[in-house]
């Protein structure tokens, strides 16, 4: 609910992570990263997200791929 005298959003409902601890999660860093070609000559930067585990690692990585080229991502969480 949005109220606008106060200007502040109240949620109604609340998504369950199921069976995850939510403690766990962290909050993905936006960063960008140079490819090796360039566009119209000028240099490019593709947006990534990166997700760093609080603890010390040695820790999996897991690359997420664009199967398209306008394909859009939004960090998030989806049990």
């Amino acid at each position: 609910m949005l109220d606008l005298a106060a200007n502040r959003l109240q949620p109604w409902t609340r998504s369950e992570p199921g069976a995850v601890d939510a403690a766990g999660f962290v909050t993905p860093r936006l960063a960008h990263f140079p490819p090796s070609t360039a566009v119209d000559g000028r240099p490019r930067q593709i947006p990534v997200y990166v997700y760093e585990p609080a603890s010390a690692g040695p820790h999996p990585v897991l690359l997420m791929l664009p199967w398209r080229t306008r394909a859009q991502f939004r960090p998030g969480f989806d049990p």
